[in-house]
């Protein structure tokens, strides 16, 4: 990325439960080298995962998280969210989840 001041940039999806526990965030970063990541809120742990799991397309980013999944058996809030240098930058961007 061309664009002076922007070290790293990325995508990312947060959710929680119908009862507002249980949140997560599905995250992919773009910086020297592509990675992805989930957040778990409830134990502030972290899963990184390599640039591989990530395919970018003209049209899409599509992430492949192989051992994570939801964690909750219904959706409540979910937002997705852009952000340049760790602030966010566009805000409810759509959200399509499939399961």
């Amino acid at each position: 990325m061309a664009t002076e001041g922007v070290e790293y940039f990325g995508y990312a999806v947060d959710y929680y439960g119908v009862d507002g526990n249980g949140g997560k965030r599905f995250g992919v970063r773009f910086h020297e080298k592509t990675s992805a990541y989930v957040f778990e809120c409830a134990s502030a742990t972290q899963a990184n995962y390599e640039g591989d799991c990530v395919s970018i397309s003209s049209g899409s980013i599509v992430v492949h998280y192989r051992d994570a999944d939801i964690g909750l058996q219904q959706v409540g809030t979910i937002r997705a969210f852009s952000h340049v240098n760790g602030g966010d930058s566009q805000l409810d961007l759509p959200v399509t989840l499939l399961r």
